[in-house]
């Protein structure tokens, strides 16, 4: 491995070390006045909650000893050419 990569990956590691260990800590969240909390009556309970991320891509794009081409795909052009095998 030459120096550049180990280089890029020690900086790689340091930044997720730093990310993982400054994370604010999860705290549950105190139930209304007068409710009480449905999760503690011994029944299972699911949500649903979608996650979704829109993305688009700019760039340039190059081979190796070839010129570089921009590339521009907006996140509405990309979802239009998206095929699902289901």
């Amino acid at each position: 491995m030459r120096a550049t990569h180990r280089g890029t990956l020690a900086w790689i590691a340091a930044a997720a070390v730093l990310t993982l260990t400054t994370a604010p800590p999860a705290r549950a969240q105190a139930p209304a006045e007068g409710r009480p909390t449905v999760a503690m009556d011994g029944k299972w309970h699911f949500t649903v909650a979608p996650y979704f991320w829109c993305s688009g891509i700019k760039g340039n794009v190059s081979v190796k000893g070839l010129p570089a081409v921009p590339v521009e795909v907006p996140f509405s052009d990309a979802i239009e050419n998206f095929h699902s095998s289901t």
